[in-house]
């Protein structure tokens, strides 16, 4: 097992920046557009024009919001709530297992299911699959969409840690755009040709 647990680490060496600095959050994540709602009705304060922004600063970010969750509506408190499942929170204690050995399929310290994880004082290691399945209908088109992937990050203690996501997604149907021109989807990389009917990308 140690074996294991060792390759997966240097596979994600290979294939991810190291930095001295925390880990950042993918640019693609909903807790931006969360935060962004937030700070327009002036709950918070976040520039959210430069990203990404660390996982420190979201978790501050969310633990302010719940120090005045009396200004949350109900659907905006469980969101909330969901947010910091998946980022913590400084203001509750936390129970780590501080084992070497993975945890497959089990809820990390803050409640949320991870597909895999290892969590100890001064090392945290979490991998998780990422599932997209969409639908967009109009008078001009009819896409589906299916995406799947990959979430990894993992932090040594206060300074340093990395973030690793890929993901690959299909898009079928009439009047697809694969070039996202006049979208505020960011630009794709096409793995096959574009066939009329359906491309596939990064």
């Amino acid at each position: 097992m140690k074996y294991f647990f060792s390759l997966i680490l240097a596979c994600f060496y290979l294939f991810s920046n190291l930095n001295a600095q925390t880990t950042m959050v993918n640019t693609g994540s909903d807790v931006y557009g969360f935060l962004s709602r937030q700070a327009q009705k002036g709950n918070i304060v976040f520039d959210d024009i430069i990203r990404p922004v660390s996982r420190l600063k979201v978790t501050e970010l969310l633990d302010t919001l719940m120090v005045h969750q009396d200004r949350l509506s109900p659907i905006e408190s469980k969101e909330l709530a969901f947010f910091q499942r998946e980022f913590g929170s400084s203001l509750t204690s936390k129970t780590l297992s501080n084992s070497d050995t993975p945890k497959f399929f089990k809820k990390d310290s803050n409640g949320r299911l991870r597909m895999l994880f290892v969590e100890k004082e001064k090392f945290k290691l979490n991998i998780d699959p990422e599932i997209e399945i969409g639908y967009i209908s109009s008078d001009t088109q009819t896409i589906e969409k299916i995406s799947r992937g990959i979430n990894a990050w993992a932090t040594w203690g206060k300074h340093w840690g990395f973030q690793f996501s890929y993901a690959e997604a299909t898009e079928s149907g009439s009047g697809l755009n694969p070039y996202k021109v006049f979208t505020p989807q960011s630009g794709i990389v096409l793995n096959t040709t574009i066939t009329g009917k359906s491309f596939n990308f990064n």
